[in-house]
C-alpha cells in the first residue's frame, strides 16, 4: 500500500545551541533539486517530485560548535507500478495446448519483486477471464484448447503497489476445425503409432519458486492403450493428497500445487503405464523462503518529506 503521509525520521536533540546540519545521499552531497532547511530546531529534507533515482541511503549529520558529531542513517526507496510486459508470442508445442511467451517487463530486473497474471477471452470484445496468477516466468501453457475457438491473450505485470498496463495479442489463436465427412481428403489414422508403450513427448522441467506461489508441473505422454498416469514425490504416491491436484487432458498431464511451501521441495516424478510397459519423467522443485526488506516506498511524483529535529 502507498503511505498516506510523507515519512519522517526523527531523534531528540542533545546539543545547544543549534548544531550545524549536513545531509548526504549515498555518502555524497545531495542533488541540487532536493531542498533542505533548518528552522526553529527542525531540520527538513524535501524532495518535490520523487523519482527512482532518489532511492538510496540518506545521512543527516549534526556537528556542534565544540566539534562533536552525531549521525543518523535511513534508507529511502522510491517504487512505482511496473512497466508493461513486451509482445506476446503464441505457439503450439503440444497438441491441444497453446503456449504464450512474452518479453519481460523492464522492471523485472529491479529491486521490487514482480509476477505476471495471464488472462484470455474468446472474442475481440468479450470479457477477460483470469487463467493464471502469480506467474514468475515469462511463459504460460493453456490446456484443453478446442478446435474452431478463438483465444485472445493478455499479460499484466504486478508488484506490491499494483498492476502495469496490459500487453495483448494482436491476433487470436485458433485451431482449424476437423475436416467434415465426405470431403475428398482421405482420413488419416486416428491414433498414430498404435499399440506402443508409453513415451514422453515433453518431459518434466525443474522449478525454482518462492514460497506461496502456484506450481504447475506439466508433461505430454503418448502411448496406446492410453497410459495410466501416477504422480510421486520422493517416491511416495500423491494419490489422494488434498494439497495437490492433477489433470490429464488428451495426454497433457499436469500436477498443480496451489501454494508451495519449503516442505514441497523435493524430487517429483510421473509414471505412465499401459499393458506394453511404462515411462518415467523426473524433476526437482526447490521452494525458497520469503525475504524481508526495510524500505520506504513512494510512487514517482510523490512528495517525500524527511524531518529530523535538530
Amino acid at each position: 500500500m502507498l503511505p498516506q503521509s510523507p515519512p519522517h525520521v526523527s531523534f531528540v536533540p542533545q546539543a545547544a545551541p543549534m548544531p550545524e546540519v549536513t545531509w548526504l545521499k549515498d555518502g555524497l552531497p545531495l542533488p541540487k533539486r532536493i531542498v533542505t532547511s533548518t528552522t526553529e530546531g527542525l531540520a527538513q529534507l524535501l524532495i518535490p517530485v520523487a523519482s527512482n533515482s532518489d532511492s538510496g541511503l540518506y545521512t543527516v549529520r549534526l556537528r556542534s560548535l565544540q566539534g562533536k558529531e552525531a549521525t543518523h542513517n535511513f534508507r529511502l526507496k522510491v517504487a512505482a507500478y511496473p512497466l508493461a510486459p513486451g509482445p506476446i508470442c503464441l505457439q503450439e508445442n503440444v497438441p491441444g495446448t497453446v503456449t504464450a511467451e512474452w518479453e519481460p517487463s523492464p522492471d523485472e530486473a529491479g529491486d521490487m519483486p514482480l509476477y505476471y497474471t495471464v488472462l484470455t477471452r474468446s472474442s475481440g470484445h468479450g470479457p477477460w477471464r483470469e487463467v493464471a496468477s502469480r506467474v514468475h516466468t515469462n511463459r504460460f501453457t493453456l490446456l484443453g484448447v478446442l478446435p474452431g475457438h478463438e483465444y485472445y491473450f493478455r499479460v499484466v505485470a504486478k508488484n506490491e503497489l499494483g498492476a502495469s498496463d496490459p500487453s495483448d495479442t494482436s491476433q487470436p489463436w485458433c485451431l482449424p476445425r476437423q475436416q467434415a465427412r465426405g470431403t475428398a481428403k482421405a482420413p488419416g489414422p486416428r491414433e498414430p503409432n498404435l499399440s506402443q508403450k508409453p513415451w514422453f513427448l515433453v518431459g518434466l522441467r525443474p522449478h525454482l519458486l518462492p514460497q506461496g506461489c502456484e506450481c504447475c508441473m506439466s508433461c505430454a505422454v503418448r502411448g496406446w492403450p492410453r497410459p495410466q498416469v501416477t504422480w510421486f514425490k520422493d517416491d511416495q504416491s500423491l494419490e489422494g493428497n488434498p494439497a495437490v491436484y492433477s489433470t490429464n487432458v488428451l495426454g497433457v498431464c499436469s500436477l498443480v500445487i496451489p501454494s508451495v511451501t519449503p516442505e514441497d521441495s523435493g524430487q517429483y516424478k510421473v509414471v505412465a503405464e499401459n499393458t506394453l510397459g511404462q515411462a518415467v519423467s523426473t524433476t526437482t522443485l526447490i521452494v525458497t523462503g520469503k525475504g524481508a526488506t526495510l524500505a520506504v516506498c513512494l510512487p514517482p511524483g510523490a512528495l517525500a518529506c524527511l524531518s529530523a529535529p535538530g
